[in-house]
């Protein structure tokens, strides 16, 4: 995943490539950074039909299994 964060909106444009070999195109993730973390949700394109919501957050945030 790679992205770009524009510091005034805390907008994200966010893309995940996959290896050749998937044979899927990458995929566009338009996100916002909030307090807890970077919320985004995936776009449809020809092998997506539906989104999916993706919440990042910092693994100290988390409780260690």
């Amino acid at each position: 995943i790679e992205g770009r964060l524009y510091t005034k909106t805390g907008k994200i444009d966010l893309v995940q490539h996959f290896e050749p070999a998937f044979g899927q195109p990458d995929m566009y993730m338009p996100a916002v950074l909030t307090p807890f973390g970077i919320v985004a949700t995936t776009e449809h394109n020809a092998t997506n039909s539906f989104s999916h919501w993706v919440w990042l957050w910092k693994s100290q945030w988390s409780a260690t299994w």
